[in-house]
């Protein structure tokens, strides 16, 4: 792939040949170990590896003429990886090649600055876009997706799927809990639970599901959530939408059972808070990007990389670190969007 972004240095710097620097993140499995490429404001730049928290000098910091130096400046930097090799470009002149160990299962894209010593210093980035080598086309950010609304959130087509949970379906597994024609998930405590919908498979979809909180909560600030999976490859690789009691919410991707987060959990007026609480969540999932609704209100849209033929949907629940908590859910629909 090939990674652009445009930087502009700090409006104020006390010397530009200090350690202040600006660049672009790849190869990231984790914040403490990617590669980066950067730029000084007194026009060089350096190429590091950050792995296990230890910075690894791969190109020491060199002066180079393309380089538009000084506050203010403006310099497109872009690096392009071909397996475990790599290029650096600032300002589509090549100036550096590299080699390295890319995650094997792919990695990351990101921003980096660094300020002066015992100075604040801000840089700004105008954009980012990641391109596929293989086709040479940008990622350009489409239009929100679009699909129906919460109240319209019903199968429509033969390929669509709903349950309302008023009896057992073997899709769910063996070990699926009703009560009282609701999925009820009791996760351990500081534990959680993932049930993944197996037999069907969706890409461009709406899923909606209505979730309802513990009864029982001994801390609404705890880390207990309950949520939507989709585009789910496997219990280990899924997307989820999380929703906790004390009304935040977050989206998140596992990756090979490592959780990170798509939006970080963030309040929202539009969530329904404490013990009890009935809230429906909708994701409306178009090519890469997808939309989130809470209670009908659109919260925010997200990137995100499907599986290559679609996902399954499922549940999430998590406890709170000393309780066991029981999460219910009500219904869950998925329509393919047209």
């Amino acid at each position: 792939m090939t990674i652009c972004t445009h930087i502009r240095s700090p409006p104020q710097v006390r010397a530009l040949d200090s350690v202040a620097a600006g660049g672009v993140i790849f190869w990231a499995s984790n914040n403490d170990n990617y590669y980066l490429a950067q730029i000084y404001p007194g026009g060089g730049y350096a190429i590091y590896r950050r792995f296990s928290g230890t910075w690894i000098n791969l190109v020491p910091r060199t002066k180079n003429a393309y380089i538009k130096s000084g506050i203010n400046a403006i310099n497109e930097i872009s690096v392009v990886l071909v397996n475990n090799l790599g290029a650096m470009f600032i300002n589509n002149v090549k100036v550096q090649e590299f080699r390295g160990q890319p995650p094997r299962g792919g990695g990351a894209v990101g921003l980096y600055a660094q300020s002066e010593t015992s100075v604040s210093n801000e840089w700004r980035f105008f954009d980012i876009a990641v391109m596929d080598n293989g086709k040479s086309k940008p990622v350009v950010l489409p239009p929100a997706p679009s699909g129906p609304t919460i109240v319209d959130c019903r199968p429509v087509n033969s390929t669509d799927f709903q349950d309302t949970f008023q009896k057992p379906d073997p899709g769910w597994g063996s070990v699926a809990h009703y009560v009282d024609g609701q999925l009820a998930v009791n996760p351990n405590e500081n534990g959680y639970y993932i049930q993944l919908y197996r037999p069907l498979v969706f890409k461009n979809s709406t899923v909606c599901m209505t979730v309802k909180s513990p009864l029982e909560v001994t801390n609404l600030e705890d880390k207990l959530h309950g949520g939507l999976i989709f585009w789910a490859s496997d219990p280990q690789n899924f997307y989820e939408v999380a929703i906790y009691p004390n009304g935040t919410f977050g989206v998140f991707r596992r990756v090979n059972g490592e959780s990170v987060p798509v939006l970080p959990r963030t309040a929202s007026d539009a969530i329904k808070k404490g013990v009890g609480a009935v809230n429906e969540l909708q994701v409306v999932l178009n090519n890469n990007r997808g939309m989130l609704y809470i209670n009908g209100v659109q919260v925010q849209g997200f990137p995100g990389q499907p599986p290559k033929d679609g996902g399954a949907v499922g549940v999430y629940a998590e406890s709170e670190s000393q309780q066991q908590n029981e999460w219910k859910f009500l219904n869950i629909t998925v329509v393919e969007n047209k």
